[in-house]
């Protein structure tokens, strides 16, 4: 065995396994942070996509009795509104005749708020659903927002 020889040894040298680990831990910090903002607005879409459902159902209610439901801080989605039918909100399973709304869902957890329904007497009759957002989605920012006849502000 040479001289050369002796002293080279395989393998790789401390720094760049420091090299190596830090470089593998920025990408785990990177990766983490764009699945946690993924499920957000995945959230976010979903909200949207209940009360663009509720939107239509209320708008069927309306077209069949000239008014919508009436209900007070009515939690939508809670065991208490779950379906919409003639004779206004119920618990799940308790809907019959025309039903308007068969499986109203809950806000989509961790994040955003209940979907809180009011009657507005007006005229003209209305009604109000706040409801919050955790980014900025289609074209709303972040924060509460209330659905309304008109559409959502």
């Amino acid at each position: 065995m040479s001289r050369d020889e002796m002293y080279y040894k395989r393998g790789f040298t401390l720094v760049e396994l420091i090299v190596v680990l830090g470089v593998i831990g920025i990408l785990a910090v990177g990766s983490v942070l764009a699945v946690g903002s993924t499920r957000k607005t995945s959230r976010d879409v979903l909200r949207l996509a209940h009360m663009k459902e509720v939107f239509f159902g209320m708008e069927l209610y309306f077209n069949e009795h000239g008014d919508y439901p009436e209900g007070d801080q009515v939690v939508l989605g809670s065991d208490q509104a779950r379906c919409l039918d003639d004779t206004g909100f119920h618990p799940a399973g308790g809907c019959s005749g025309n039903v308007w709304l068969a499986n109203i869902m809950p806000n989509p957890a961790p994040g955003g708020s209940s979907f809180v329904y009011s009657y507005d007497v007006g005229p003209p009759a209305a009604y109000n659903i706040g409801f919050s957002l955790e980014g900025d989605s289609a074209g709303l920012v972040r924060g509460q927002h209330v659905m309304r006849p008109s559409g959502i502000q």
